[in-house]
């Protein structure tokens, strides 16, 4: 931890140094902000083409100037006349065209002074504080923004200081007492950030010592502490460019941090950090898209009536017209041309993202099928890129943002094609684990209205995750701390999820918490969108063309049931809330303490298929006599010629110095295996022997051949051909990424770590220098270039935030939140 810390302080001060020359706050010859003559020369060159986005540039502002009635209502806190004004800005420094000048100051000044609808008299000083300050990200950058870009226009001297009076005003209020003006990752800072970076540069040498103080502000604090410090620290909620609020609220925040970190670099101050996140952007967003690429994982707070939620191009703009590295912006406009190819409600994104020029390139040509976001904890994981693949993801993170973070550790989804078997249907704000697919064990520290989910206190998280040469996906929740209430700990001693996802179209989740009662149970629940219904141990139905089928493989105590949770929007009853925002089918088990354990495959079939084959390691088709397999508690999985088996140790907490079980040799077999013991560097040392017709199998700590752990996966042989085992190793990242170890993050360089270890950084946390745009291995790796992204900062493990969290009120208009 010293010697992290210590790498911390290191980059810090070099990243400082290397900035400390263009520390200054801008001033000179407008415009500042973005374009640049090489940006402004390129949309000059595409304006001629009346389809390019230079031109709908033009036509909106056209729109402004020829139908001022249809520019009069705000809509939303300003929105509409932020694009508006924004849009003739930039079309005044294209064609010099003075009508676009005045429909661009009328705009402004509708937002300087106006509410609700130009000249009402209802905006000021306070109008950012609507709605807990959401208003400041529309009224106060677009301002800027048109400040920049019509300073030296007609009638722009008289507008100027009004302007920066409002500024000032603005600023001041939201960085004393903006909502979460300091909490990287969430929608309400990215707003602010974007703001205040945009006023601190427009007006910068203009208004006295103010801008000298914003821009120290930004460049100091937001970004080199807030943002890159905290947001892109080892675990921090950025890492790895997901959002832990969810992709309802993200894509407009993702496109504000980007912009932001771009025109900060355009005055001379280096962000690299912010170039690897960029990037990692539109990497997130491929493996995030349903195996059909029409919808996209939700991952938090959304109010769609389906499981997942429309793919917004706004991501794939803030690598294109944000910082993202070139390679990663032309698999961005691929995405763009061929997945999320609306136009933005501001024109102005587009055209900037289009001056960049980038060539399109398929990232899915070569991808890998797995993505680990180290923020979010969020894994995502597909059998393949084809429209019929099999995908999942598989979440565990501690409390990361006060806000719209679900309380879910251990929570996943699971899709074949364009059929959603197991969906999380959470509604809007809920405080439930049971309105999702994660585990849940009773508590007597969780109290009140919280019980019996897990706490917005969570320290949950997951403990690692690797993909391997097979198509094998797994990963460890361990949400013990996910039962944490307030100050007081969880008494909650044991609790984890083992998830493993086969490329064959199963899930295995071996679940196993430890209460120490007896009247404490474990909860487990599975939602699905088809109508299953049990037949002895199986729930099976049909959605699509497809089925899905729960087996449920071993249980400590209990017996599934099924039910149809309440269809609601909101979760009235907090911690015992059990509806959805859809209609769904719940497969649902209680397994009594003291000790429980759970077992369960989850099929993915087309409809009419044969489910797999599946018994608990126990069972006589599985275990010899007298029995071998006393050691170890999991499954067997065969489809086919296809056989994989899935287990942990069945000691105490799973601990084990030594393991050992036996399967029948007829077939080569795959096995992943959780809980092996394992030498320091995470290895164990797998032998086998042929005995009757059977595999027996050793594990061990470490030795001269060991294998990757956690979980550690190999394959063996039949008995016929010896039992021989072979690692099932990480692939290496795809061509044209780097090459090398992949990052622990799974960023743009593709892949997942042979063993990502999510809150101790150890020996596979990525090191300054490397990918650095500076090259070498001085430490200082923070030069001002920005031709390709660097690997992100590293700092201490990752805790969990521990705060006293109230549900937000829900101010905004779901139309409105829809465009997060």
């Amino acid at each position: 931890m010293v010697k992290r810390a210590a790498t911390l302080g290191a980059f810090v001060t070099c990243f400082l140094l290397a900035n400390a020359a263009n520390a200054a706050a801008p001033s000179g010859a407008h415009p500042r902000i973005f374009l640049t003559p090489t940006t402004k020369a390129a949309m000059k060159t595409k304006a001629a083409d009346s389809s390019s986005q230079a031109a709908r540039v033009i036509a909106r502002c056209d729109d402004v100037v020829n139908r001022p009635g249809e520019y009069k209502s705000a809509v939303y806190q300003g929105e509409v006349w932020a694009y508006a004004a924004a849009s003739c800005g930039l079309a005044w420094q294209l064609t010099g065209n003075a009508s676009h000048a005045a429909a661009g100051l009328r705009m402004l000044n509708a937002l300087l002074d106006d509410y609700n609808n130009v000249g009402d008299g209802g905006g000021g000083d306070d109008v950012v504080r609507h709605d807990t300050g959401y208003a400041m990200r529309f009224f106060a950058p677009y301002s800027a923004l048109a400040y920049d870009w019509l300073h030296d226009a007609p009638g722009a001297a008289s507008v100027l200081p009004h302007a920066r009076a409002r500024f000032k005003a603005w600023v001041d209020w939201y960085t004393a007492s903006g909502y979460l003006n300091d909490v990287a990752g969430s929608n309400y800072q990215a707003g602010y950030v974007f703001a205040k970076t945009m006023i601190a540069i427009a007006e910068g040498g203009e208004d006295g010592a103010t801008s000298d103080a914003y821009w120290s502000d930004v460049t100091g604090t937001l970004f080199t502490q807030v943002l890159v410090g905290d947001g892109l620290k080892e675990g921090g909620a950025m890492q790895g460019g997901d959002w832990a609020e969810g992709w309802q609220y993200a894509p407009l925040s993702v496109l504000e941090y980007s912009l932001a970190a771009r025109a900060v670099e355009e005055q001379g101050f280096a962000l690299p950090a912010m170039h690897q996140w960029a990037s990692d952007l539109t990497v997130r967003f491929a493996h995030g898209l349903s195996p059909d690429m029409k919808t996209a994982y939700a991952g938090g707070d959304n109010d769609s009536t389906g499981p997942n939620v429309a793919a917004s191009p706004r991501t794939l703009l803030a690598t294109m017209a944000g910082v993202g590295s070139d390679q990663a912006a032309g698999w961005a406009a691929h995405l763009k041309k061929t997945v999320a190819t609306g136009n933005d409600d501001c024109p102005v994104f587009d055209a900037l993202a289009e001056a960049r020029g980038v060539t399109p390139v398929d990232y899915t040509a070569s991808a890998p099928i797995s993505y680990l976001a180290k923020g979010t904890r969020n894994l995502y994981a597909r059998s393949g890129w084809a429209a019929t693949a099999t995908w999942a993801v598989f979440t565990s993170a501690p409390k990361l943002v006060p806000d719209h973070q679900h309380v879910d550790a251990s929570n996943f989804v699971f899709s074949r094609g364009a059929d959603d078997l197991i969906v999380d249907p959470s509604p809007y704000g809920t405080r439930s684990s049971l309105t999702s697919n994660a585990v849940t064990a009773e508590s007597n520290v969780v109290g009140g209205s919280y019980a019996p989910s897990q706490t917005p206190w969570s320290t949950a998280t997951m403990s690692y995750a690797r993909s391997t040469e097979s198509g094998v996906v797994a990963a460890r929740s361990d949400f013990s701390g996910a039962f944490r209430f307030q100050n007081t700990a969880s008494d909650v001693p044991f609790a984890q999820r083992n998830w493993v996802f086969l490329p064959g179209g199963e899930v295995v989740t071996i679940d196993r918490v430890r209460t120490d009662d007896p009247s404490r149970a474990m909860l487990v629940r599975f939602k699905t969108l088809a109508n299953v219904s049990l037949s002895g141990s199986v729930a099976r139905g049909t959605i699509g063309g497809s089925d899905v089928a729960i087996h449920a493989v071993l249980l400590s105590a209990g017996s599934p049931s099924i039910k149809q949770p309440a269809v609601s929007s909101s979760c009235d009853a907090q911690g015992s809330c059990n509806v959805g925002r859809f209609a769904t089918t719940e497969y649902s088990v209680r397994v009594d303490g003291p000790s429980s354990l759970a077992v369960h495959v989850i099929d993915a079939l087309t409809t009419g298929e044969a489910a797999a084959d599946v018994a608990p390691m126990s069972d006589p088709t599985v275990d010899a006599t007298p029995a071998q397999n006393s050691a170890v508690v999991g499954t067997v999985v065969r489809r086919g010629a296809d056989v994989s088996y899935v287990l942990g140790s069945s000691a105490k907490d799973g601990v084990c110095t030594s393991l050992a079980y036996g399967v029948p040799g007829a077939s080569a077999s795959r096995h992943v295996v959780f809980d092996a013991p394992a030498d320091s560097t995470g290895k164990s040392s797998v032998t086998t022997k042929v005995e009757a017709g059977r595999c027996t199998i050793s594990i061990t700590p470490g030795g001269a051949s060991a294998f990757a752990g956690s979980p550690l996966i190999f394959s063996l042989s039949s008995a016929k051909d010896g039992c021989a085992v072979n690692e099932d190793k990480t692939p290496p990242p795809p061509p044209g990424t780097g090459g090398g170890t992949p990052p622990v993050d799974g960023g743009s360089s593709g892949g997942m770590p042979q063993s990502a270890t999510m809150d101790d950084p150890g020996a596979n946390a990525p090191t300054m220098g490397g990918n650095s745009p500076a090259g070498g291995s001085s430490g200082c790796a923070c030069s001002a270039t920005s031709a390709a992204p660097s690997t992100p900062l590293t700092g201490s493990a990752f805790a969990g935030l521990a705060l006293v969290i109230g549900l937000r009120r829900r101010a905004r208009k779901t139309s409105i939140k829809a465009r997060g």
